[in-house]
């Protein structure tokens, strides 16, 4: 989780795009030492104090919902000392109908060109749009 950094009392923070191809239920597992948190979309889906015992040992399996399009999920993970790990695995239906990014990126710049297609913004109802429809009017 730490490259050429302190080992303790560190939190490490991961970030990945779901791209889905319609509103779905999905089951997430995450594994993680020590702590961790899991937003998605901005909205906190998974708070853990505790490390969940190993690194392919599954003790929660959360379901979320997954809006049509691109999803942020960030997982933070706090190590307090000792080993340091986190993971994240889906149920195989969402595997099998969702591309997850980071796929070949392996820097930021290449990130953001993979997630370009999977982050569109409408701008329908925003505030532009809904001020230009009142002048037309």
């Amino acid at each position: 989780m730490n490259r050429d950094g302190p080992g303790d009392n560190i939190d490490t923070y991961g970030i990945i795009v779901i791209d889905a191809p319609k509103d779905m239920t999905s089951v997430m597992s995450p594994a993680h030492d020590d702590h961790a948190q899991i937003w998605i979309n901005g909205e906190k889906w998974y708070n853990n104090s505790r490390w969940t015992g190993g690194a392919l040992q599954v003790d929660f399996n959360v379901e979320i919902k997954l809006q049509k399009g691109g999803n942020i999920l960030l997982y933070r993970c706090g190590e307090s000392g000792g080993d340091a790990y986190m993971n994240l695995h889906f149920d195989d239906a969402t595997h099998k109908a969702v591309d997850i990014y980071p796929d070949k990126a392996k820097d930021q710049k290449s990130f953001f060109s993979e997630i370009a297609g999977a982050l569109s913004v409408d701008p329908v109802g925003k505030l532009t749009t809904v001020w230009g429809d009142i002048k037309r009017q």
